[in-house]
């Protein structure tokens, strides 16, 4: 009886687990798009201008000012220098 609780608790634990991951799918798929793969280009798009920001106040918090782009670039701090996209759409950073 007990082993039969046990299982019934997994299952209902992987079902809410499932439910909870299909719905943040779903959203991600409504934000402009529902191919797939353009969907993960702009989480990574999104991601990479979340990355900037927070580099652009760290700086602004430590040096007391903010700087360009290409400050944070010379200094290690914020997004790639280069990012460019072949003829088969794939993307490379530098």
């Amino acid at each position: 009886m007990q082993r039969l609780f046990g299982f019934i608790v997994l299952i209902l634990v992987l079902a809410a687990g499932a439910y909870i991951y299909m719905r943040q799918t779903q959203s991600a798929l409504t934000a402009g798009t529902s191919n797939p793969t353009a969907t993960v280009d702009l989480i990574g798009v999104k991601n990479d201008l979340l990355a900037i920001a927070q580099a652009e106040r760290a700086h602004g918090a430590l040096g007391g000012k903010f700087v360009s782009i290409d400050e944070l670039r010379s200094q290690g701090e914020g997004m790639p220098k280069t990012i460019s996209i072949d003829q088969s759409m794939e993307i490379s950073q530098q």
